[in-house]
């Protein structure tokens, strides 16, 4: 061979050799980095970056996410996706917004294609260490599942802003960067200039960004290729739905419920038009406001929102057809009537998932006779039957009970309340005087996906036949889908030290079935309402006083305990909204001992604890106001020594 053949032969190596390469920086990429965000000094909470789900059903569990500070030269902190079903399929465009924070703001990818999730929130998220602190200069890196957390070994994309430190030389592509830093309140962010995915590797970025949002494309050529990850195909006529059913499941009868998907269409010419199977109970609407059998959207789609309706406990199947000219598409709707059975004397409340677990069940009915139901947990993701049951004794605490008790059920062998006066028991399930335990080779111990079910008396240990009610969390098993209506679900896991909690929205009895249910809360009270609405049912039910003076204090929707007090008081509410927030505490003279102004970032429930270990010994009064609700509650304080 020649020495011309050679060159020739080592210039054709070499080219195969870089062709081979470059692909693999990018046509196998199944998720990038979209942009970052520097909250800045004091502002840590506020750092957050946003993924881009290239590949569909994307499983992210077990990907990692870590920035590097001093300037790209050293680790910061680090967190692994949790093997949960929120990341087991996350399907193609999908945007998710994760913070530096305990937040679930949005924890279900459709119809909107986003989801938001504190990084520490530990329901989704394990902390692998380091401290996560998003820098001037700095970079943000995905690594595959089986990295280890420390170095740039596996990673999957960077993002960076600033000059190139170290680790980011070192990374592997593709890896993103700015020429510009990102200061305190401002953004990094892809370009995306072509729409395609090879812009992610490269310099193709922009930093010192401001006026960027979580959630929403970062500019026109970037919305045009999450577009067309959503399913979106170059010169196609065609209207898509995301999902292609919407299942609604048991709504109980005389209430609605409501869900959502998202139209897009492609090279349309004309609008699209929505309408709904003829004499079906749903209703359609673009806005979430106006409900008809029709509804209207741009030639580019939009939301498209099914509210249903039930008026009887049967099957209930519908179509939605969407129509622009001659291009059609077809939503399917299913839903079931449910009507909440008067006689149900039982339900569960609440559910804690931690050291000691333990369950509050809310009485319905006057002079309920408990002896002999059953209480049981399954575990096993709902797949399976492996958890604990036990059986109410035949003593007399449960023979006649009042509606509106409230009873807390722990497992251990305490007996700490046994009497119903005060609408309260609180007694161990452990204890063999109140309840016999039925399978002495499972445990009741609640975990992250679970559910307690409470069963009539005399029915079978396994399986859900029988069931009274039951409250669930995280995956629906098929143990969950098993069980007999009426049944509550929360769509959030009890992830260790959290509570499942009833909402009960409308202060109703019917609340205790659908998916009116809070998961992976981490505070409750036990023997205490939960919302406001279910708060405003416990009050209904109950025939007589409510909880005496010396255990608390109730304004409406706000709870003050315990009092008297000696140490600390906590005040306890629910926010519609967020905004300031003023707390005056005055003595009997009217003088102000203790004035607190605080601004809520987020609505929901709220709990404040006031010192009260310097005052001295007396009346006080203590004064909430909501200046954005236009509200106000009063409390009489009993400070004691």
């Amino acid at each position: 061979m020649d020495s011309v053949s050679r060159k020739k032969m080592r210039s054709v190596f070499w080219l195969l050799w870089a062709v081979a390469m470059l692909p693999a920086v990018v046509a196998g990429q199944a998720v990038v980095i979209n942009k970052y965000y520097n909250g800045g000094p004091g502002f840590v909470q506020l750092d957050a970056l946003e993924l881009l789900v290239v590949q569909n059903n994307l499983d992210l569990r077990g990907y990692i996410v870590k920035d590097f500070s001093g300037s790209m030269g050293a680790e910061g902190g680090a967190f692994r996706f949790r093997d949960v079903a929120l990341w087991a399929a996350v399907p193609a465009g999908t945007l998710i917004v994760l913070r530096n924070d305990v937040s679930a703001d949005d924890v279900s990818a459709l119809p909107d294609f986003t989801l938001s999730v504190g990084l520490n929130n530990f329901t989704y998220f394990v902390y692998e260490g380091g401290s996560f602190d998003i820098s001037t200069t700095d970079m943000l890196m995905l690594k595959a599942p089986g990295s280890a957390v420390a170095g740039v070994l596996g990673s999957v994309h960077v993002l960076a802003g600033g000059a190139a430190g170290t680790l980011f030389t070192a990374a592997p592509q593709p890896k993103l960067i700015a020429t510009a830093t990102s200061g305190s309140a401002q953004y990094v962010y892809a370009n995306n200039s072509t729409s395609t995915l090879a812009d992610y590797d490269g310099n193709g970025a922009t930093g010192g960004a401001t006026g960027l949002a979580f959630g929403l494309a970062n500019n026109a050529s970037n919305q045009t290729y999450i577009a067309l990850l959503r399913g979106g195909v170059p010169g196609a006529v065609a209207i898509n739905s995301y999902p292609a059913t919407l299942s609604f499941g048991e709504v109980t009868t005389g209430q609605q419920l409501t869900l959502g998907a998202l139209v897009t269409g492609q090279g349309l010419s004309a609008g699209i038009t929505a309408s709904v199977t003829a004499g079906s109970p749903y209703l359609l609407s673009s806005d979430n406001i106006l409900y008809q059998t029709t509804a209207s959207l741009p030639a580019t789609g939009g939301a498209i929102y099914a509210r249903f309706s039930p008026t009887a406990s049967t099957v209930n199947n519908a179509v939605i057809t969407l129509t622009s000219g001659a291009t059609t598409q077809a939503v399917a709707l299913t839903g079931s009537g449910f009507t909440f059975n008067p006689n149900t004397p039982i339900v569960v409340n609440k559910f804690y998932n931690g050291n000691t677990d333990a369950v509050e069940l809310l009485v319905l009915k006057n002079n309920a006779d408990l002896r002999g139901l059953l209480i049981k947990d399954f575990s096993d993701n709902l797949a399976g039957d492996g958890g604990g049951a036990y059986r109410f004794t035949q003593h007399a605490v449960w023979g006649s009970l009042p509606a509106g008790t409230l009873i807390v059920l722990r497992k251990n062998a305490s007996a700490s309340d046994v009497t119903a006066a005060d609408f309260s028991l609180d007694v161990g399930m452990d204890n063999s005087t109140y309840f016999d335990n039925l399978i002495l080779t499972q445990t009741f111990d609640l975990s992250g996906s679970d559910m307690v079910m409470l069963k009539a008396a005399g029915s079978a240990i396994a399986g859900t036949a029988g069931s009274l009610h039951a409250l669930a969390c995280g995956v629906q098993g098929a143990q969950y889908l098993a069980a007999p209506a009426p049944k509550l679900w929360a769509n959030t896991a009890a992830g260790e030290s959290s509570y499942v909690l009833a909402e009960t929205p409308g202060a109703a009895v019917a609340d205790f079935h659908g998916a009116a249910a809070l998961g992976g809360q981490p505070t409750a009270i036990w023997g205490v309402g939960n919302t406001a609405g279910n708060i405003q049912l416990i009050q209904a039910l109950r025939t007589t006083t409510a909880l005496p003076a010396e255990q608390a204090e109730q304004d409406g929707a706000a709870l003050l305990y315990p009092n008297p007090a000696s140490e600390a008081i906590t005040l306890r509410y629910i926010s519609a909204r967020a905004g300031r927030v003023v707390m005056n505490l005055y003595n009997a003279e009217g003088g102000a001992v203790h004035r607190a102004e605080l601004y809520l970032s987020r609505p929901g429930m709220q709990l404040h604890t006031i010192s009260v270990a310097t005052l001295p010994p007396g009346l006080y009064l203590l004064q909430l106001h909501l200046p954005a609700e236009d509200k106000r509650y009063s409390f009489r304080v009993s400070v004691v020594r």
